[in-house]
């Protein structure tokens, strides 16, 4: 007789065949998502690089923004002291807007502001004054229809008069003054915008006419402003603003999708306290010549002096 030798049916194999095919799809379809997660996190800790050092350049410049009165000694006049009214100035691409978080922002075109965070100082212990300025430019070369592509270029000279960063054709290389250094600081921007924001002094019309100096102060009412453009309206032309909130985003390599940032920088501004002091020390002597003239039950006349009260008992 012939010996049988037990052995897997053509149904048992084509089963086996099966459950090995949906084994190896997982882990196919698994691999690939390890691969895009690798990709993502990649990109994102370079975005991440890219905007940390986009934000810290930004904030030790706006956070040192300063204006000051700019005096210029003429020789028929002694002194001829005038506000600069163009410390702050700020400029958009007009048209041009964007949506972020439900919320409509205009596209930024240029910046131009003092500051005393100069970019190389060596063998300097004191601030050094400079006028900065940040450009949005198109890149020509990787833009492309209805993708565009900016890249972001900061500017420094030290002749803060330079506000819109003209060359000059007298400037030479050892003229440090006139001279302009060019950085780019970011590349593959998709959007970028620039929100100002400060706190103005509000009066209702009408208000202020035949009052003291103490009931117009407190009058006053505090309201927010917000613009894109600041300096244009009334109101903000010789001041800065107390925060300024950066939106941007970048563009990957394959200019398929995007990785948008923000950040909000407040910008330390002290007003000049030399009219608060004066109006102090005045508020001071004549509470000193009230106090010196009041005679009254308890109070005592200025040059007097106050003892002990001594009974004599006999």
């Amino acid at each position: 007789m012939l010996k049988t030798k037990k052995a897997f049916t053509l149904v048992e194999v084509l089963i086996s065949l099966l459950i090995s095919s949906f084994i190896m799809f997982g882990m196919m379809q698994i691999y690939n998502n390890l691969q895009k997660f690798i990709d993502k996190t990649y990109d994102f800790t370079k975005f991440n690089k890219k905007v940390y050092l986009l934000f810290n350049i930004l904030e030790k410049d706006l956070s040192s923004a300063f204006i000051t009165n700019l005096k210029e000694k003429k020789e028929d006049e002694k002194k001829d002291t005038k506000k600069f009214n163009e410390c702050f100035k700020t400029d958009i691409y007009l048209g041009e807007t964007f949506r972020h978080n439900k919320q409509k922002f205009e596209l930024f075109k240029s910046l131009s502001f003092m500051t005393t965070n100069a970019f190389v100082i060596y063998d300097e212990k004191k601030a050094r004054c400079v006028r900065v300025g940040y450009f949005l430019e198109k890149n020509k070369d990787l833009s492309k229809a209805g993708k565009l592509v900016y890249n972001l270029y900061r500017k420094e000279t030290e002749n803060i008069k330079n506000i819109d960063f003209k060359k000059q054709e007298d400037a030479t290389e050892k003229d440090k003054k006139n001279n302009i250094k060019v950085f780019c600081i970011a590349e593959n921007i998709k959007e970028f915008a620039i929100e100002y924001k400060g706190v103005l002094d509000k009066r209702d019309p009408g208000q202020g006419s035949g009052m003291t100096k103490e009931k117009k102060q407190e009058i006053k009412e505090k309201k927010l402003e917000t613009s894109f453009e600041w300096g244009k309206k009334e109101g903000t032309q010789e001041i800065l603003p107390n925060f300024v909130k950066i939106i941007v985003s970048f563009w990957d390599d394959k200019l398929s999708s995007e990785n948008c940032f923000e950040k909000l920088i407040p910008i330390f501004v002290f007003e000049e306290l030399k009219e608060k002091e004066s109006e102090n020390k005045e508020n001071k002597k004549e509470e000193n010549k009230e106090g010196a003239n009041v005679i009254g039950s308890g109070e005592i006349q200025a040059g007097q002096i106050q003892g002990p009260v001594v009974e004599n008992k006999i």
